[in-house]
């Protein structure tokens, strides 16, 4: 199958299973208490896209080789999980985007709908100046409505100060 390789999280354990290992032990404590694990555990972000675009999420572990210096290894863990992240709503606020918001408020609106519960979300508004959208009490939110409301309190008028805006999520993004 060709494809592009993007972004389904996929955990491969490689070079073997944990074998106990007896660690050294403190002065005065028991054997018996004691206890270490090595494991190598690497995992491996995938997305699979077909040719159009359109993302494939059937695979299985059976569906890819993993090779380390030229040695194939064996997938003993193989998971589609949908992992928390952070979002950045970067909104355009100028003038030209007038007509254009409420469609952008409801697409942001599904958006946060079909994401992950645990995911952190940030509004920035942008036109001439770069605002943060929630209020500074909350610096994070997975809630429809308080994005929403952060989206549409800026209005649309004036020019595009874009680069400014994403230097502004990239900093609010570090500290999610």
């Amino acid at each position: 199958m060709t494809g592009r390789i993007s972004v389904i999280p996929l955990l491969l354990i490689v070079a073997g299973a944990a074998a106990p290992q007896t660690a050294p032990k403190a002065e005065g404590e028991s054997e018996d208490y004691r206890f270490s694990v090595d494991v190598n555990l690497v995992v491996l972000p995938v997305t699979v896209s077909d040719k159009k675009g359109v993302s494939i999420s059937s695979l299985r572990d059976r569906d890819f080789q993993i090779y380390e210096d030229g040695v194939l290894q064996p997938i003993r863990l193989f998971r589609h999980d949908d992992v928390p992240v952070t979002v950045g709503l970067v909104i355009d606020h100028s003038g030209s985007m007038k007509k254009k918001l409420p469609e952008v408020v409801a697409a942001a609106r599904a958006f946060v709908h079909s994401s992950n519960q645990d995911d952190q979300m940030f509004v920035i508004n942008f036109n001439e100046t770069v605002s943060v959208g929630l209020p500074r009490a909350i610096p994070f939110s997975d809630r429809a409505d308080e994005l929403e409301a952060a989206i549409e309190k800026s209005p649309a008028a004036g020019q595009t100060a874009l680069y400014d805006a994403v230097s502004a999520a990239l900093d609010r993004l570090m500290t999610g």
